[in-house]
């Protein structure tokens, strides 16, 4: 007897082709700009940046190694790995980039204290926008692959 798979409803479907569609377009502007502000700083500073580079992925291969050995049991698909990992590295810290500069200059200006607001970005702001960012789109990801989010 063949098996039969659940039609979605419209419902659904809408809400995945939506999710699919904003996650698409901010992470494609999120490139671009992450694309000029890498550009402008191997431009600026070839040294820095590949240091920065080096640590990055030194840091992010173990750990992504580490999660796909977690997985060996029932392993996700490849592109919303690599559709995650991208969100992650691109769109939520180009997202959190302005929203941390503008919070930072309300703290500067309402403290009068240029010193208050540079410490507000780094131990504040910065964290706590780039992880919202990532949230976001873990959330907008199961939205539309629900049926991918089958265990912890």
């Amino acid at each position: 007897m063949a098996k039969s798979f659940p039609v979605p409803s419209p419902n659904t479907i809408l809400a995945r082709t939506g999710c699919l569609v904003v996650f698409a377009l901010v992470l494609a502007i999120s490139m671009m700009c992450s694309s000029l502000l890498s550009g402008v700083m191997l431009i600026t500073d070839p040294t820095i940046f590949g240091v920065a580079l080096a640590m990055a992925t030194a840091t992010a291969v173990p750990y992504g190694v580490f999660l796909l050995w977690l997985d060996r049991n029932e392993k996700e698909p490849a592109f919303l790995i690599a559709l995650a990992f991208r969100w992650g590295a691109v769109a939520a810290t180009t997202l959190s980039i302005p929203t941390s500069l503008i919070s930072t200059g309300i703290v500067a200006m309402a403290s009068n204290s240029p010193e208050l607001g540079g410490f507000f970005a780094i131990s504040i702001a910065a964290p706590v926008f780039e992880e919202l960012f990532k949230g976001l789109g873990v959330l907008a990801i199961a939205i539309a692959f629900h049926n991918e989010f089958d265990n912890i």
